[in-house]
Protein backbone atom coordinates (compact mmCIF):
# COMPACT_ATOMS: atom_id res chain seq x y z
CA UNK A 1 0.00 0.00 0.00
CA UNK A 2 2.51 2.63 1.27
CA UNK A 3 4.50 2.03 -2.58
CA UNK A 4 1.06 2.58 -3.96
CA UNK A 5 0.85 5.98 -2.42
CA UNK A 6 4.17 6.58 -3.33
CA UNK A 7 3.37 5.98 -6.84
CA UNK A 8 0.43 8.51 -6.62
CA UNK A 9 2.25 11.24 -5.28
CA UNK A 10 4.56 11.49 -8.34
CA UNK A 11 0.91 13.25 -9.92
CA UNK A 12 0.38 16.39 -8.92
CA UNK A 13 -2.01 16.47 -5.84
CA UNK A 14 -2.99 19.96 -3.97
CA UNK A 15 -3.43 20.58 0.44
CA UNK A 16 -3.55 23.37 2.98
CA UNK A 17 -1.52 22.69 6.40
CA UNK A 18 -1.46 25.85 8.47
CA UNK A 19 -3.08 27.94 5.93
CA UNK A 20 -0.45 27.34 3.69
CA UNK A 21 -1.23 25.76 0.88
CA UNK A 22 1.03 23.06 -1.20
CA UNK A 23 0.98 21.00 -4.42
CA UNK A 24 2.61 17.44 -4.47
CA UNK A 25 4.71 16.01 -7.04
CA UNK A 26 7.23 13.34 -7.01
CA UNK A 27 6.86 13.10 -3.65
CA UNK A 28 8.23 16.64 -3.29
CA UNK A 29 6.01 19.92 -1.82
CA UNK A 30 5.90 23.69 -3.31
CA UNK A 31 4.09 26.38 -1.20
CA UNK A 32 1.62 27.60 -3.69
CA UNK A 33 -0.37 30.19 -2.06
CA UNK A 34 -1.11 31.62 1.87
CA UNK A 35 -4.26 33.62 1.76
CA UNK A 36 -4.71 33.65 5.51
CA UNK A 37 -1.27 33.92 6.45
CA UNK A 38 -0.44 36.66 8.88
CA UNK A 39 2.91 38.05 11.30
CA UNK A 40 5.44 35.34 11.31
CA UNK A 41 5.35 32.51 8.91
CA UNK A 42 7.63 29.40 8.74
CA UNK A 43 7.81 27.04 6.02
CA UNK A 44 8.75 23.45 7.29
CA UNK A 45 11.06 21.22 6.10
CA UNK A 46 9.05 18.34 5.39
CA UNK A 47 5.27 17.81 5.46
CA UNK A 48 2.54 14.53 5.77
CA UNK A 49 0.65 13.76 2.95
CA UNK A 50 -1.23 10.04 2.96
CA UNK A 51 1.15 9.14 4.70
CA UNK A 52 4.25 9.79 2.75
CA UNK A 53 6.61 12.25 4.01
CA UNK A 54 7.37 15.29 1.90
CA UNK A 55 10.23 17.67 1.62
CA UNK A 56 8.97 21.06 1.05
CA UNK A 57 11.58 22.38 -1.91
CA UNK A 58 9.75 25.32 -3.51
CA UNK A 59 8.01 28.18 -3.42
CA UNK A 60 5.74 29.25 -6.27
CA UNK A 61 5.50 32.59 -8.38
CA UNK A 62 3.66 34.80 -6.44
CA UNK A 63 3.21 32.39 -3.47
CA UNK A 64 2.80 35.32 -0.69
CA UNK A 65 2.28 38.34 -3.17
CA UNK A 66 0.07 41.32 -1.90
CA UNK A 67 -0.32 39.54 2.02
CA UNK A 68 0.76 42.62 3.29
CA UNK A 69 0.15 41.17 7.12
CA UNK A 70 2.49 39.43 6.75
CA UNK A 71 5.54 40.76 8.81
CA UNK A 72 8.58 37.95 9.01
CA UNK A 73 9.64 34.69 6.52
CA UNK A 74 11.75 31.58 7.74
CA UNK A 75 12.75 29.57 5.00
CA UNK A 76 14.18 26.02 5.67
CA UNK A 77 17.45 24.54 4.14
CA UNK A 78 15.45 21.95 2.01
CA UNK A 79 14.29 25.08 -0.37
CA UNK A 80 16.12 25.08 -3.77
CA UNK A 81 13.62 27.03 -5.80
CA UNK A 82 11.76 30.30 -5.24
CA UNK A 83 9.54 31.50 -7.79
CA UNK A 84 9.38 35.45 -8.99
CA UNK A 85 7.77 38.14 -6.74
CA UNK A 86 6.86 35.58 -4.41
CA UNK A 87 6.71 37.95 -1.24
CA UNK A 88 6.65 41.08 -3.41
CA UNK A 89 4.31 43.78 -1.15
CA UNK A 90 4.54 42.41 2.27
CA UNK A 91 5.44 43.75 5.25
CA UNK A 92 8.61 41.44 5.64
CA UNK A 93 11.02 43.33 7.71
CA UNK A 94 14.35 41.17 6.45
CA UNK A 95 15.74 40.23 3.46
CA UNK A 96 14.66 36.78 2.36
CA UNK A 97 17.08 34.63 1.30
CA UNK A 98 18.48 31.09 1.15
CA UNK A 99 22.39 29.72 0.59
CA UNK A 100 22.04 30.12 -3.01
CA UNK A 101 18.38 32.70 -3.90
CA UNK A 102 17.91 35.62 -3.00
CA UNK A 103 14.32 36.78 -3.17
CA UNK A 104 13.62 39.79 -1.26
CA UNK A 105 14.62 43.18 -0.09
CA UNK A 106 12.33 45.60 2.24
CA UNK A 107 11.02 48.28 0.64
CA UNK A 108 12.39 50.41 3.32
CA UNK A 109 15.69 49.66 3.05
CA UNK A 110 18.18 52.57 1.99
CA UNK A 111 21.85 53.10 0.82
CA UNK A 112 23.74 50.11 -0.02
CA UNK A 113 23.31 46.65 -0.14
CA UNK A 114 25.48 43.58 -0.28
CA UNK A 115 24.41 40.07 -1.50
CA UNK A 116 26.11 37.03 0.23
CA UNK A 117 29.02 35.73 -0.99
CA UNK A 118 27.18 32.39 -2.07
CA UNK A 119 24.23 33.67 -3.67
CA UNK A 120 24.25 32.24 -7.35
CA UNK A 121 20.88 33.44 -8.33
CA UNK A 122 18.38 36.45 -7.79
CA UNK A 123 14.39 35.69 -8.78
CA UNK A 124 12.39 37.66 -10.69
CA UNK A 125 11.42 40.95 -8.61
CA UNK A 126 13.24 40.64 -5.59
CA UNK A 127 14.14 44.30 -5.57
CA UNK A 128 11.33 45.39 -7.60
CA UNK A 129 10.27 48.67 -5.71
CA UNK A 130 13.04 49.59 -3.42
CA UNK A 131 13.37 53.26 -4.25
CA UNK A 132 16.00 54.19 -1.86
CA UNK A 133 18.25 51.33 -2.80
CA UNK A 134 21.18 53.27 -4.37
CA UNK A 135 23.70 50.62 -5.07
CA UNK A 136 23.59 46.91 -5.12
CA UNK A 137 27.33 44.56 -4.86
CA UNK A 138 26.73 41.12 -6.78
CA UNK A 139 28.77 38.39 -5.48
CA UNK A 140 31.13 36.41 -7.92
CA UNK A 141 29.31 33.17 -8.12
CA UNK A 142 25.88 34.99 -9.35
CA UNK A 143 24.82 33.22 -12.50
CA UNK A 144 20.89 34.16 -13.00
CA UNK A 145 19.24 37.49 -12.65
CA UNK A 146 15.17 37.09 -12.56
CA UNK A 147 12.88 39.84 -14.34
CA UNK A 148 12.47 42.83 -12.96
CA UNK A 149 14.83 42.47 -10.40
CA UNK A 150 16.09 45.96 -10.22
CA UNK A 151 12.55 48.15 -11.25
CA UNK A 152 11.89 50.77 -9.72
CA UNK A 153 14.88 51.33 -7.35
CA UNK A 154 17.08 53.99 -7.10
CA UNK A 155 20.23 52.28 -8.20
CA UNK A 156 22.48 54.58 -10.24
CA UNK A 157 24.54 52.62 -12.58
CA UNK A 158 24.05 49.36 -14.67
CA UNK A 159 23.52 45.85 -13.03
CA UNK A 160 24.81 43.02 -14.90
CA UNK A 161 26.57 39.71 -14.75
CA UNK A 162 28.81 38.44 -16.93
CA UNK A 163 26.50 37.45 -18.95
CA UNK A 164 23.30 38.92 -17.73
CA UNK A 165 22.23 42.57 -18.11
CA UNK A 166 19.16 43.37 -16.13
CA UNK A 167 19.17 47.22 -15.37
CA UNK A 168 19.76 50.67 -16.42
CA UNK A 169 18.84 53.68 -14.46
CA UNK A 170 16.03 55.36 -16.08
CA UNK A 171 17.81 58.77 -15.92
CA UNK A 172 20.42 57.69 -17.93
CA UNK A 173 20.97 59.16 -21.75
CA UNK A 174 22.21 58.94 -24.86
CA UNK A 175 23.66 55.76 -26.26
CA UNK A 176 24.28 53.21 -23.99
CA UNK A 177 26.72 49.96 -25.71
CA UNK A 178 26.02 45.98 -23.86
CA UNK A 179 29.22 45.31 -22.84
CA UNK A 180 30.22 41.80 -25.44
CA UNK A 181 29.65 38.32 -23.49
CA UNK A 182 25.68 39.21 -22.87
CA UNK A 183 23.38 37.05 -24.02
CA UNK A 184 20.16 37.67 -22.01
CA UNK A 185 18.98 41.11 -21.59
CA UNK A 186 15.99 40.79 -18.38
CA UNK A 187 12.48 41.70 -18.91
CA UNK A 188 11.91 44.97 -17.96
CA UNK A 189 16.17 46.23 -17.85
CA UNK A 190 15.38 49.28 -19.69
CA UNK A 191 12.43 50.22 -18.67
CA UNK A 192 11.39 54.08 -18.95
CA UNK A 193 14.64 54.60 -19.91
CA UNK A 194 13.05 57.82 -21.51
CA UNK A 195 16.03 59.83 -22.80
CA UNK A 196 18.36 56.54 -24.19
CA UNK A 197 18.48 57.52 -27.69
CA UNK A 198 20.47 54.38 -29.01
CA UNK A 199 21.37 51.20 -28.07
CA UNK A 200 23.92 48.90 -28.82
CA UNK A 201 22.89 45.36 -28.98
CA UNK A 202 26.35 42.77 -29.18
CA UNK A 203 25.79 39.72 -31.41
CA UNK A 204 26.48 37.68 -28.15
CA UNK A 205 22.82 38.67 -27.30
CA UNK A 206 20.45 35.77 -27.65
CA UNK A 207 17.27 36.59 -25.57
CA UNK A 208 15.82 39.84 -24.69
CA UNK A 209 12.71 39.77 -22.05
CA UNK A 210 9.21 40.79 -22.54
CA UNK A 211 9.06 44.92 -21.71
CA UNK A 212 13.07 45.55 -22.34
CA UNK A 213 12.71 48.61 -23.72
CA UNK A 214 8.95 49.67 -23.06
CA UNK A 215 8.56 53.79 -22.81
CA UNK A 216 12.04 53.97 -24.06
CA UNK A 217 10.18 57.14 -25.77
CA UNK A 218 13.68 58.56 -27.17
CA UNK A 219 15.36 55.53 -28.51
CA UNK A 220 15.06 56.32 -32.50
CA UNK A 221 17.12 53.12 -34.07
CA UNK A 222 17.71 49.46 -33.02
CA UNK A 223 19.71 46.58 -35.09
CA UNK A 224 18.46 43.21 -32.90
CA UNK A 225 21.02 40.32 -32.81
CA UNK A 226 20.92 37.44 -35.75
CA UNK A 227 20.46 35.21 -32.46
CA UNK A 228 17.32 36.15 -30.95
CA UNK A 229 14.40 34.27 -32.61
CA UNK A 230 11.93 36.08 -30.71
CA UNK A 231 10.35 39.45 -29.93
CA UNK A 232 8.16 39.59 -26.71
CA UNK A 233 5.37 40.95 -25.45
CA UNK A 234 5.61 44.45 -25.39
CA UNK A 235 9.39 44.89 -25.88
CA UNK A 236 9.53 48.12 -27.49
CA UNK A 237 6.23 49.54 -26.36
CA UNK A 238 5.98 53.06 -26.37
CA UNK A 239 9.20 54.01 -28.38
CA UNK A 240 7.60 56.42 -29.64
CA UNK A 241 10.45 57.86 -31.72
CA UNK A 242 11.42 54.48 -33.10
CA UNK A 243 12.21 54.74 -37.20
CA UNK A 244 14.47 51.79 -37.92
CA UNK A 245 14.50 48.40 -36.56
CA UNK A 246 16.90 45.65 -37.71
CA UNK A 247 15.01 42.28 -37.70
CA UNK A 248 16.62 38.75 -37.26
CA UNK A 249 16.93 36.34 -39.62
CA UNK A 250 15.48 33.57 -37.27
CA UNK A 251 13.05 35.65 -35.92
CA UNK A 252 9.49 32.98 -35.45
CA UNK A 253 7.27 35.42 -33.11
CA UNK A 254 6.51 38.96 -32.38
CA UNK A 255 4.79 39.10 -29.22
CA UNK A 256 1.60 41.26 -28.63
CA UNK A 257 1.92 44.75 -28.12
CA UNK A 258 5.95 44.66 -29.22
CA UNK A 259 5.76 47.49 -31.31
CA UNK A 260 2.49 49.08 -29.62
CA UNK A 261 2.28 53.16 -30.44
CA UNK A 262 5.83 53.16 -32.02
CA UNK A 263 4.55 56.20 -34.18
CA UNK A 264 7.81 57.33 -36.23
CA UNK A 265 7.88 53.32 -37.46
CA UNK A 266 7.30 54.23 -40.68
CA UNK A 267 8.48 50.85 -42.60
CA UNK A 268 8.92 47.12 -41.47
CA UNK A 269 10.03 43.99 -43.95
CA UNK A 270 10.02 40.54 -42.57
CA UNK A 271 11.13 39.23 -45.98
CA UNK A 272 14.23 37.87 -44.65
CA UNK A 273 13.19 36.44 -41.43
CA UNK A 274 11.31 33.19 -40.63
CA UNK A 275 8.17 34.59 -38.60
CA UNK A 276 5.44 32.07 -38.07
CA UNK A 277 2.83 33.98 -35.98
CA UNK A 278 2.74 38.14 -35.50
CA UNK A 279 0.69 38.73 -31.85
CA UNK A 280 -2.51 40.76 -31.11
CA UNK A 281 -1.62 44.13 -31.48
CA UNK A 282 2.21 43.95 -32.16
CA UNK A 283 2.06 46.98 -34.43
CA UNK A 284 -1.50 48.87 -32.95
CA UNK A 285 -1.19 52.32 -33.38
CA UNK A 286 2.33 53.23 -35.36
CA UNK A 287 0.51 55.67 -36.65
CA UNK A 288 3.11 56.46 -39.76
CA UNK A 289 4.05 52.50 -41.07
CA UNK A 290 3.22 53.05 -44.59
CA UNK A 291 4.43 49.74 -46.00
CA UNK A 292 4.35 46.33 -44.95
CA UNK A 293 6.61 43.36 -46.70
CA UNK A 294 5.34 40.27 -44.98
CA UNK A 295 7.17 36.76 -45.26
CA UNK A 296 6.09 33.42 -47.04
CA UNK A 297 5.89 31.12 -43.64
CA UNK A 298 3.82 33.47 -41.74
CA UNK A 299 0.97 31.95 -40.93
CA UNK A 300 -0.78 34.17 -38.29
CA UNK A 301 -1.58 37.37 -38.21
CA UNK A 302 -3.50 38.55 -34.36
CA UNK A 303 -6.15 40.56 -33.74
CA UNK A 304 -5.70 44.21 -34.12
CA UNK A 305 -2.18 43.52 -34.97
CA UNK A 306 -1.67 46.65 -37.49
CA UNK A 307 -4.87 48.13 -36.18
CA UNK A 308 -4.80 51.96 -36.23
CA UNK A 309 -2.18 52.49 -38.59
CA UNK A 310 -3.88 54.86 -40.40
CA UNK A 311 -1.12 55.60 -43.02
CA UNK A 312 -0.51 51.91 -44.01
CA UNK A 313 -1.15 51.62 -48.00
CA UNK A 314 1.01 49.07 -49.20
CA UNK A 315 0.60 45.52 -47.85
CA UNK A 316 1.33 42.15 -49.55
CA UNK A 317 -0.33 38.94 -47.39
CA UNK A 318 1.70 35.84 -47.90
CA UNK A 319 -0.30 32.66 -48.98
CA UNK A 320 0.81 30.79 -46.31
CA UNK A 321 -1.19 33.36 -43.69
CA UNK A 322 -4.05 30.62 -42.26
CA UNK A 323 -5.20 32.97 -39.56
CA UNK A 324 -6.15 35.96 -38.78
CA UNK A 325 -7.49 38.09 -35.81
CA UNK A 326 -10.67 40.64 -35.49
CA UNK A 327 -9.56 44.23 -37.15
CA UNK A 328 -6.09 42.82 -37.97
CA UNK A 329 -5.75 46.17 -40.37
CA UNK A 330 -8.73 48.01 -39.10
CA UNK A 331 -8.27 51.65 -39.77
CA UNK A 332 -5.51 51.97 -42.26
CA UNK A 333 -5.28 53.20 -46.06
CA UNK A 334 -5.03 49.92 -47.46
CA UNK A 335 -7.47 50.01 -51.37
CA UNK A 336 -6.97 46.70 -52.21
CA UNK A 337 -8.36 43.14 -50.42
CA UNK A 338 -6.54 41.57 -48.51
CA UNK A 339 -6.69 37.76 -48.88
CA UNK A 340 -4.29 34.77 -48.29
CA UNK A 341 -4.76 31.70 -50.03
CA UNK A 342 -7.31 30.47 -47.26
CA UNK A 343 -8.41 33.31 -45.30
CA UNK A 344 -10.08 36.72 -46.67
CA UNK A 345 -8.89 39.54 -44.64
CA UNK A 346 -10.50 42.81 -45.55
CA UNK A 347 -12.48 44.42 -48.21
CA UNK A 348 -11.92 47.93 -48.19
CA UNK A 349 -14.87 50.42 -47.21
CA UNK A 350 -14.72 52.34 -50.68
CA UNK A 351 -15.52 49.10 -52.90
CA UNK A 352 -18.97 49.25 -54.76
CA UNK A 353 -20.98 46.72 -56.19
CA UNK A 354 -21.30 43.28 -55.95
CA UNK A 355 -18.29 41.25 -54.40
CA UNK A 356 -16.76 38.07 -55.25
CA UNK A 357 -15.27 36.31 -52.70
CA UNK A 358 -11.75 34.06 -54.74
CA UNK A 359 -12.23 30.12 -54.54
CA UNK A 360 -10.46 28.18 -52.15
CA UNK A 361 -11.03 31.02 -49.21
CA UNK A 362 -12.20 28.77 -46.21
CA UNK A 363 -12.21 31.84 -43.73
CA UNK A 364 -13.82 34.85 -43.61
CA UNK A 365 -12.36 36.54 -40.77
CA UNK A 366 -13.83 39.34 -38.01
CA UNK A 367 -15.18 42.39 -39.24
CA UNK A 368 -13.58 41.54 -43.06
CA UNK A 369 -16.62 43.34 -44.32
CA UNK A 370 -17.34 45.87 -41.70
CA UNK A 371 -18.93 49.52 -42.62
CA UNK A 372 -18.36 49.10 -46.38
CA UNK A 373 -21.73 51.04 -46.90
CA UNK A 374 -21.46 50.96 -51.10
CA UNK A 375 -21.44 47.08 -51.45
CA UNK A 376 -24.26 45.51 -52.61
CA UNK A 377 -23.65 41.77 -52.75
CA UNK A 378 -21.12 39.67 -51.57
CA UNK A 379 -20.74 35.99 -53.84
CA UNK A 380 -18.99 33.10 -51.77
CA UNK A 381 -17.75 30.30 -53.13
CA UNK A 382 -18.17 26.72 -52.07
CA UNK A 383 -15.28 26.39 -50.16
CA UNK A 384 -16.08 28.85 -47.17
CA UNK A 385 -16.47 26.96 -44.05
CA UNK A 386 -16.30 29.79 -41.51
CA UNK A 387 -17.75 33.52 -41.04
CA UNK A 388 -16.47 35.28 -38.47
CA UNK A 389 -17.64 37.67 -35.66
CA UNK A 390 -18.66 40.73 -37.56
CA UNK A 391 -17.89 40.00 -40.48
CA UNK A 392 -20.59 42.21 -42.70
CA UNK A 393 -21.01 44.55 -39.57
CA UNK A 394 -22.70 47.57 -40.24
CA UNK A 395 -22.43 47.10 -44.35
CA UNK A 396 -24.97 47.62 -47.06
CA UNK A 397 -24.75 44.10 -48.53
CA UNK A 398 -28.20 43.42 -49.67
CA UNK A 399 -27.79 39.87 -51.41
CA UNK A 400 -25.34 37.40 -50.52
CA UNK A 401 -25.04 33.49 -51.09
CA UNK A 402 -24.39 31.58 -48.35
CA UNK A 403 -22.81 28.10 -48.68
CA UNK A 404 -24.57 24.83 -47.66
CA UNK A 405 -22.90 23.89 -43.47
CA UNK A 406 -21.23 27.36 -43.20
CA UNK A 407 -20.57 28.27 -39.54
CA UNK A 408 -21.78 31.95 -39.33
CA UNK A 409 -20.97 34.17 -35.67
CA UNK A 410 -23.75 35.21 -34.39
CA UNK A 411 -23.24 38.74 -34.85
CA UNK A 412 -21.88 38.55 -38.56
CA UNK A 413 -24.61 40.30 -39.73
CA UNK A 414 -25.08 42.90 -37.27
CA UNK A 415 -26.72 46.56 -38.27
CA UNK A 416 -26.64 45.04 -41.97
CA UNK A 417 -30.43 46.70 -42.82
CA UNK A 418 -30.65 46.24 -46.12
CA UNK A 419 -30.38 42.57 -46.01
CA UNK A 420 -33.61 40.78 -46.09
CA UNK A 421 -33.96 40.03 -42.57
CA UNK A 422 -31.49 42.42 -41.31
CA UNK A 423 -31.99 44.71 -38.16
Amino acid sequence: MTLLFSLLLTVSAMLTVDNINYTIANNEATVTYSPDAKGEVTIPTTIRYQGVTCPVVAIADSAFYDQYQITAMNLPKSINSIGGFAFFNTSIKKPVFTKTIFAYLPFEFKGKYELPKSITEITAGAFCGCADLTEISLPKKLEKIGDYAFLATGITSPVMTKTHFAFLPTDFKGTYSIPNGITTISAGAFLGCEELKRINIPVSVTTIGECAFMRCSSLDSVIIPSAVTDIKTRTFDGCKRLIYVVLPPKLSVIGSYAFNECRWLSRIDFSNTVVQSIENHAFYCCIALQKLILNEGLTNIGECAFDQCNDLHEVTIPQSVNSVGVQAFSHTKISTPLFSKTVFILLPESTTGTYTVPEGITTIVGNAFAFCQRLEGIVLPSSVRTIGKGAFRFSSIRTINIPEGVMVDDSAFEGCKYLKGGS
